[in-house]
């Protein structure tokens, strides 16, 4: 595939004028099938294997030196990927001119983009993949050349919306010489989250859904891949010999943090000409040991045979509400499960479209964006995927060639242009504003959004002191309309010494230092 890639710093996107709304006002249409229900078993499994190897270090390309601002109020690029992670937005493009992804960042919804950061590569990656951890931060990757190690260079990059220049880092893995070797990938895709232990979410803040081959068992199989430790060392998986895949998704559920990577292939010989659907499932908040290092090892798996060619999927999660749409013979078709993939249906959302993207705005409540004629076309649903609305055109510009979608809006690209049209939409953002002491410690959690947000669990702890006595927590839920703001306290602490004080409200989470002078906490 013969793509142009861009590079930009400083940058600021062309809006589309048009304005998508998916308020709870939207009416929707019945499905244009009659909805069916898929039966399979979800079960647990180890059925694949595994290798590990130590992260590289990348050198970034420095903006002063290759990027300079431009006077239009656009940027040139291709293949656009776009995601939004507490009131911000991140977003990656490959470039026509600089022979690169490159990243960047907004902090206004849409209305201007800064960044341009990229990575100093021998060979041009593609296909860029980019997605929210929920408290600002991104993690992010692309499809690398077949001419770096053979296919296997697996970037990790990740930076904070609120402080891009600073945050901005990355590390790399190579997977061409480990074990019976890991090559070709055609198709990477990340999934960001926040982990529940404050040290280990430095580090472990997303994982990778890539297809590629193995020297073992043939070319275009499922594999799955994440950083286990923080001194870099990842593991790669390979979960059954699946032959013929194409496409991959992966996203990681910020309510329960149960991560669901879909792939398609068309069967265990590569004779088939149907695309069906494999799921690989793990629980990022579940660590074990295997042969002494750490791992995630509560997972299962399932499979959708469905009764067509899948041939492009996505998928999105959220309190265990999880859709995934694909592209099966021309029409755009979710698959949706109410229950974390145990009961699955299907519905046809349109008799005809390609590319589709998916994205959760709040529970039961999602977006889709697709190509049909060259037009993006947008639709909503509010009931967990069971009905849709009626395709919605939202590009001014086009032939529309490619696309991507969060919350904020749809990123697409025509004519070597990208474009961005922001959604009209009504969901909450918690984020967490203070921590202050004195007789016990008071935090005040905001709600930034546009929506009501309704119980939100939170926890507040203090831990520490002279010999590690002090060992305090409150949790409950609270709600909180939007623009509006309410306080979470932890009652009077008695103790000595310095102490750690972690809250975490939803997906948000902070952690302060303090000092404990028998009953005044001092932070």
């Amino acid at each position: 595939m013969n793509k142009k890639k861009f590079v930009t710093y400083a940058i600021t996107l062309i809006i589309a004028g048009l304005m998508i709304s998916i308020s709870g006002a939207a009416m929707l249409q019945d499905s244009f099938d009659e909805e069916k229900t898929l039966y399979f078993e979800k079960h647990k499994t180890t059925n694949f294997n595994l290798d590990s190897t130590q992260a590289k270090i990348p050198t970034k390309i420095n903006p002063s030196d290759s990027i300079g601002t431009l006077d239009i109020p656009a940027f040139d690029g291709i293949t656009p990927a776009v995601s939004n992670s507490g009131s911000t937005m991140g977003g990656a493009s490959y470039s026509w001119d600089q022979n690169n992804v490159y990243y960047y960042y907004s902090l206004d919804i849409g209305e201007t983009w800064e960044g341009g950061m990229g990575w100093s590569v021998d060979d041009p990656p593609e296909l860029p993949s980019i997605d929210g951890c929920g408290d600002g931060r991104y993690m992010a990757s692309f499809v690398p050349s077949p001419y770096s190690d053979d296919g296997s260079a697996t970037f990790k990059t990740f930076f904070n919306a609120n402080d891009f220049d600073g945050s901005f880092d990355g590390m790399y893995w190579t997977w061409n010489d480990v074990g019976a070797g890991y090559t070709n990938f055609i198709d990477v895709e990340v999934a960001g989250y926040i982990d529940s232990d404050p040290e280990i979410n430095e580090w472990a803040i997303g994982a990778f859904a890539m297809i590629g081959d193995h020297g073992e068992v043939g070319s275009q199989i499922p594999m799955f891949s994440y950083q286990n430790d923080d001194t870099g060392m990842a593991w790669i998986y390979w979960m059954r010999p699946l032959h013929g895949g194409e496409s991959c998704g992966i996203d990681i559920d910020q309510g329960n943090n149960m991560g669901y990577a879909v792939y398609n292939y068309n069967d265990f010989n590569g004779t088939s000409t149907d695309m069906n659907l494999y799921i690989f499932i793990m629980n990022f908040d579940v660590w074990g040991d295997y042969s002494g290092s750490p791992i995630h090892d509560d997972t299962s798996e399932t499979f959708i045979n469905s009764s067509g060619n899948d041939n492009v999927v996505d998928i999105s999660a959220l309190n265990d509400n999880v859709i995934i749409v694909s592209e099966r013979d021309g029409a755009i078709i979710a698959y949706y499960s109410n229950d974390g993939l145990n009961n699955i249906n299907e519905v046809e959302i349109d008799s005809s479209g390609e590319q589709p993207r998916i994205v959760h705005t709040s529970d039961d409540s999602a977006f889709v964006s697709y190509i049909k004629g060259g037009v993006l076309y947008t639709s909503v649903t509010e009931d967990g995927g069971a009905s849709w609305t009626s395709p919605n055109e939202n590009s001014e510009e086009g032939p529309v060639f490619s696309n991507d979608i969060c919350a904020f809006g749809a990123m697409y690209e025509a004519e070597d242009i990208i474009y961005f049209a922001p959604i009209q939409a009504s969901f909450p953002i918690v984020e967490i504003d203070s921590i202050s002491g004195g007789i016990g410690v008071n935090a005040v959690i905001k709600n930034t959004g546009t929506g009501d947000a309704t119980d939100v669990a939170y926890t507040m702890s203090a831990t520490g002191g002279i010999l590690g006595f002090i060992n305090s927590e409150a949790s409950g839920t609270i709600s909180i309309p939007a623009g509006g703001e309410t306080s979470i306290s932890l009652p009077m602490i008695i103790g000595l010494g310095s102490i750690t004080i972690s809250v975490t409200a939803g997906v948000a989470s902070s952690e302060v230092e303090g000092t404990q002078l028998l009953i005044f906490t001092q932070i």
